[in-house]
């Protein structure tokens, strides 16, 4: 069974929502992500879909919704707080398809009856307005039998936004202990959960009994020569066979998770109270599951889940049909784990119709990445449109900030470990030809190879310039002490307003403006007045819109610097350089630090 049209109307901050599900040529569910700011209503358009499995599988199973009195509990209350604010009504509308016959879902409440949701609701979803009057009314248009086929035979599943797993450090205390699950099967009972906001308790039991399944009997033989060894007696090879391919899936889960392809699941040893550990080439990894990170636990739990729920339907998971639903797919879970696990991880259940709601422009990107751009349908709820994950501007502005981070920090990383010998940045080209050139023509010619500019090898374009890059330079350093093995000094202009101060091997120095100097501000504050001559500047001229003009005349940088620094520079132009090239060579040389401001 599979979702095929969804219609909202009025239901709390979606005021009205047509949304038609999408599959392959080949009739397997594309991935839907349902993004857009808190507040949008991913969470409750979520709940509608989980609201309507819920209701269906309580047609022939009792342990999925709570009774009360003659009937059941409803997962989602009607009426009331799910209702638009200041509107009279709320209808909802779910247009389901299993094999070529429909099923139709709806919850309703409010004054609307069927004449005018007829006129409301689009012409598609007509026949599933099945109340009469205007009293509230919730049904699903599926009977026992049918009911119990689609639900024993799929993985049917909602993992709210509230979903964690507790940690090793949790003192669990009266909380029940991992045994086998002893539970016994009854007609009316599904057994598996269709909310599930603690999912590795559960995983790990089942896993026990696939750990067990999965092992060899052997039994000591008497050899002719006397002597006893132990050897394969017997097995059961249909259940053997069964549980190593069920715990070869389950380690490919996991391989995912982890990103090693050697990780195993273990038997811990029955004096271990986790019972279930980890392990790989490098060695042990977890010794329960509960050591696992957040996020690698919280993806085990899901897709542990849906294999668990595979298994119980005797299906595999690349051909388990099913409904899988999940809030917040992201939380709690690292960069990578969006990207690279995430996506692979659904790859393998490929006729499972995922319905997900996600904050992350990485997921989103690993999605298209996995499926292309057309094998994965990301909807904006507050345009009410599908957008590629680059063109919804949430994610692209995160995007952008990850990757100037990620990449500042590469380039950090490989200019203080090119080499062994010290290093000085500077806070941009200029000022790396000005050091350079002063250190020549005032005798520290082995000071001028040592300068250097942090955005200089950046093959994006050298972006990475001025004292806002040293700042993040320095952050970055002292975020991680271990970095630099050699030599690094940090010299900042003087507007700056840096702090003097040495850790480990790194010093910043910042420079000290000379007063009464052409410019206040930059490197140029420490060259002569003289250099400053007017075929240095730029002169543009803006119009004011009452009749005027204003001039605007500018340093042009770039050429000041080509003129000083040209064949035929001078010592005298430098001499304001002198001492901060005397105090970094002293530092280079192993003499004192600067001292703290």
């Amino acid at each position: 069974m599979y979702l095929h049209y969804l219609s909202v109307r009025n239901s709390g901050p979606v005021r009205q929502l047509d949304l038609e599900f999408t599959f392959n040529e080949d009739d397997t569910p594309i991935p839907h992500v349902l993004v857009g700011r808190n507040g949008s209503g991913k969470t409750n358009i979520l709940s509608i879909v989980a609201d309507a499995l819920m209701q269906g599988a309580s047609s022939a199973f009792s342990d999925v919704l709570a009774p009360m009195g003659v009937g059941k509990s409803y997962f989602r209350i009607l009426g009331g707080p799910t209702t638009t604010y200041q509107e009279t009504y709320g209808v909802s509308v779910l247009k389901f398809r299993e094999a070529s016959q429909t099923i139709f879902f709806h919850e309703k409440s409010g004054e609307i009856d069927s004449d005018l949701a007829r006129t409301t609701l689009p012409e598609v979803m007509h026949e599933g307005i099945t109340w009469s009057g205007s009293a509230p009314s919730k049904a699903v248009q599926l009977d026992d039998d049918r009911a119990r086929n689609i639900f024993e035979n799929g993985v049917y599943v909602y993992f709210p936004s509230s979903r964690s797993e507790k940690p090793s450090w949790f003192n669990e205390g009266s909380i029940i202990t991992d045994n086998f699950d002893l539970k016994d099967q009854y007609r009316q009972n599904l057994g598996r959960p269709l909310f599930v906001e603690h999912g590795i308790e559960d995983f790990a039991q089942w896993l026990l009994g696939v750990l067990t399944e999965s092992r060899l009997a052997v039994d000591p033989v008497l050899f002719d020569a006397g002597e006893t060894s132990e050897v394969l007696l017997r097995a059961d090879t249909t259940v053997y066979s069964t549980a190593t391919r069920t715990l070869g899936l389950a380690n490919q889960i996991l391989q995912t998770v982890m990103d090693d392809e050697s990780a195993t699941f273990v038997w811990a040893g029955r004096k271990n109270a986790r019972k279930v550990g980890v392990i790989s080439e490098s060695g042990l990894l977890a010794a329960g599951l509960d050591s696992l990170s957040g996020g690698q636990a919280t993806l085990l739990a899901l897709f542990g889940t849906m294999l668990r729920y595979a298994d119980a339907a005797e299906l595999e998971p690349e051909t388990v049909p099913g409904i899988v639903v999940v809030d917040e797919l992201d939380a709690h879970m690292h960069i990578d784990l969006q990207l690279r696990s995430l996506p692979k991880l659904i790859s393998l259940f490929p006729k499972i119709q995922f319905i997900l709601s996600s904050h992350s422009p990485f997921f989103a990107l690993g999605m298209e990445r996995q499926f292309s751009a057309s094998g994965v349908r990301v909807f904006e709820l507050s345009s009410r449109m599908p957008v590629s994950a680059e063109a919804y501007q949430e994610f692209q502005n995160a995007l952008n900030a990850f990757r100037e981070t990620e990449r500042f920090g590469e380039v950090v990383q490989q200019a203080v470990q090119s080499g062994n010998r010290p290093v000085v940045f500077v806070a941009g080209q200029t000022d790396l030809r000005y050091f350079q050139t002063a250190s020549n023509l005032l005798g520290y010619p082995d000071l001028s190879i040592m300068f250097d500019w942090i955005g200089k090898d950046d093959p994006l374009g050298g972006s990475f310039t001025g004292d806002a890059s040293l700042d993040q330079m320095l952050k970055f350093l002292k975020a991680n002490p271990s970095f630099p093995a050699r030599t690094v000094v940090i010299v900042y202009d003087c507007d700056a307003k840096a702090r003097r101060e040495s850790f480990q091997s790194v010093h910043v120095l910042p420079l000290i403006e000379v007063p009464g100097a052409h410019c206040e501000k930059g490197i140029e504050n420490l060259l002569p007045s003289s250099v400053f001559t007017a075929d240095v500047f730029d002169t543009t001229e803006r119009k004011t819109g009452y009749g005027a003009t204003n001039t605007i005349r500018s340093l042009n940088k770039a050429l000041l610097c080509e003129r000083v620094c040209g064949n035929e520079a001078q010592a005298s132009t430098f001499a304001n350089f002198a001492g901060v090239l005397a105090e970094i060579d002293t530092i280079v040389q192993g003499g004192t630090e600067p001292e703290p401001g």
